[in-house]
């Protein structure tokens, strides 16, 4: 009888892969994801318009938009849709990507990608970030409400460590008890 052997991909792995596709290691785990919708690059261009011309107005650092790589370890490399950096954090970001966890990190979900944003990328993010991360949920309305995470230990000041912001147009971006 053989036992399987569970491979762990590394960075140095994932450097040696084809760049004309979207892949991520999340725990040394090897994920592709398909190419984005026209409404997810739409979402993302109005997000990205807004929130880069606010940066650039008020000199607060920089907004990077996927395909960009997130190196948070060695076996977590993520795609975060948009992503935002302060000037003050500006040297995690370098020419193969941004090496650390930046200050905020957008992700667009879509059927795709619900499962797999909400859950394992969504434990990631918040065991790795500082800030909050927002998860726009307006693709498809089975993908639920837009959610705020914040991260457990090291939450804003603003909201309770472990809560989660959610909201849509029009209901204030009320808390609500994770």
């Amino acid at each position: 009888m053989s036992q399987g052997t569970t491979v762990r991909f590394t960075y140095d792995d994932y450097l040696l892969l084809p760049e004309e596709s979207r892949y991520e290691i999340i725990d040394g785990d090897l994920r592709m994801s398909p190419a984005p919708t026209a409404r997810h690059q739409r979402i993302v261009r109005e997000i990205v318009l807004i929130l880069a011309e606010f940066v650039r107005r008020h000199d607060l650092g920089e907004v990077m938009v996927s395909p960009f790589d997130v190196i948070l370890s060695e076996t977590d490399v993520v795609q975060p849709d948009i992503l935002f950096v302060t000037k003050d954090r500006a040297s995690i970001i370098r020419e193969k990507g941004a090496f650390g966890a930046p200050d905020l990190v957008i992700e667009i979900l879509s059927p795709a990608t619900a499962n797999r944003d909400r859950t394992v990328k969504a434990k990631l993010y918040a065991g790795s970030f500082e800030r909050p991360g927002w998860l726009p949920t307006n693709l498809d309305r089975s993908c639920g409400r837009d959610r705020l995470l914040t991260a457990p230990a090291r939450a804003p000041s603003r909201s309770r460590p472990g809560s989660l912001m959610t909201g849509r147009s029009g209901d204030g971006g009320q808390h609500r008890s994770s």
